[in-house]
Formats: C-alpha cells, sequence, structure tokens
C-alpha cells in the first residue's frame, strides 16, 4: 500500500477525487495518502470520467484518452486529458 500511497500523495492535489477499481474501500490506502480514494465499478468510470479527476487502475488501455501520472504495485495513476 504505501508505494501506491506514495505515488497518489505526489502526484495529486490535497483536495483531489481519486477513484479507483477495487472492489473495497482501502483505509490504509486513504490513511497514507492523506486523499480518499473511493472504490468504484469498473463499468462506472465512464461516469466519473471528467477532468480534475484522478483513476486508479489496473488496465488503462482499456480507457479513453488519459495522461499516466505514475504506476506502483501494478496500480497505474491517470487523469484524462
Amino acid at each position: 500500500v504505501k508505494p501506491v500511497a506514495a505515488m497518489v500523495r505526489s502526484q495529486t492535489p490535497e483536495e483531489a477525487e481519486i477513484y479507483t477499481t477495487f472492489t473495497y474501500n482501502r483505509p490504509s490506502l486513504d490513511f497514507y495518502s492523506n486523499r480518499r480514494v473511493i472504490a468504484i465499478e469498473s463499468e462506472q468510470i465512464e461516469q466519473y470520467w471528467q477532468p480534475n479527476t484522478y483513476f486508479l487502475v489496473e488496465q488503462p488501455e482499456e480507457l479513453p484518452l488519459f495522461q499516466n501520472l505514475g504506476i506502483a504495485e501494478g496500480l497505474t495513476l491517470l487523469t484524462p486529458e
């Protein structure tokens, strides 16, 4: 969790909305990143896909245009272009 949290903390503003395709919330990720990371179903990404949002995903190649902000522990942090 710590490498992912460090990436999230360093690449996102404090007030950022961060979504992940985990099937459950990860309180330790929230704690170490000092951000709230919200679990959503992968099918819901399109609903949240807008500027100034961030996503932690396992398979980013299935998404529309995005900016890759980093990879840690098999998770990619990205934001829509």
